[in-house]
């Protein structure tokens, strides 16, 4: 991917781009008989699939939609996992 069009992905698809640039890598291309496939992948397989995209807008549009739904599940997590969260949920059960 050229320079210019990292930077125009990472405009129009800032979820995208920053997976890509942080734990992993896209492969977005046409399927055999028709329409395109979009994949993120990372060092431990496969992150995202969508292989029912007609266009390649389509393709693009569905990997920043997965892979922003990934993004808030990864951070909900972090937030329920913390020790601040927990201590948080220590109070409000024993004020219950």
């Amino acid at each position: 991917m050229s320079r210019r069009n990292r930077c125009l992905f990472g405009r129009s698809s800032p979820t995208s781009a920053h997976e890509r640039q942080e734990s992993g890598w896209i492969e977005v291309g046409p399927r055999k008989n028709s329409g395109f496939v979009a994949r993120a992948l990372d060092d431990g397989g496969l992150v995202f699939e969508d292989n029912g995209s007609k266009t390649l807008a389509e393709a693009l549009d569905a990997l920043e939609e997965g892979l922003a739904e990934r993004v808030r599940d990864h951070e909900a997590a972090l937030r329920t996992s913390s020790p601040t969260a927990k201590k948080r949920r220590r109070r409000l059960d024993h004020d219950a």
